[in-house]
């Protein structure tokens, strides 16, 4: 009798993990998905804002000067800008993730590789160029 009681939880405590365990790896991949496209977003809010601040130096013309602070998001690969364009670079699950904002001025060379978090950048203009540091 003690037997059978035995092998009866054994197979309660088996179909409860065999139910439990693809509902767990379910929710954990759907919580990675979510953040990505938190990511994504915050990238693109990145992008705008360094966007926003180039255009309002290049306005502002000869000798503007102004101190941003961005926050780039955890799986940010580079961020770059060049000419007329920045470009974000993300890793996901997916792949790289390239996000591009235009700008207005003609921007100089400036790349960030492999960080995240907050990064202070320096944007001024120089003649019809803005110049970042």
């Amino acid at each position: 009798m003690k037997a059978q009681s035995s092998f009866e939880m054994l197979v309660s405590v088996a179909m409860l993990l065999a139910y439990t365990i693809p509902l767990v790896l379910l929710l954990f991949s759907l919580t990675q998905l979510r953040l990505e496209d938190v990511s994504i977003s915050s990238g693109r809010a990145t992008a705008q804002q360094l966007s926003d601040t180039i255009n309002e130096v290049h306005l502002q013309g000869a000798h503007a000067k102004r101190s941003l602070i961005l926050d780039l998001p955890s799986n940010s690969q580079n961020l770059s800008v060049s000419g007329n364009s920045i470009i974000l670079r993300l890793s996901t699950t997916s792949g790289p993730y390239e996000i591009s904002h235009p700008v207005l001025a003609n921007v100089s060379d400036f790349s960030i590789s492999n960080r995240s978090g907050l990064v202070n950048i320096i944007v001024k203009a120089n003649g019809t160029n803005v110049v970042l540091e």
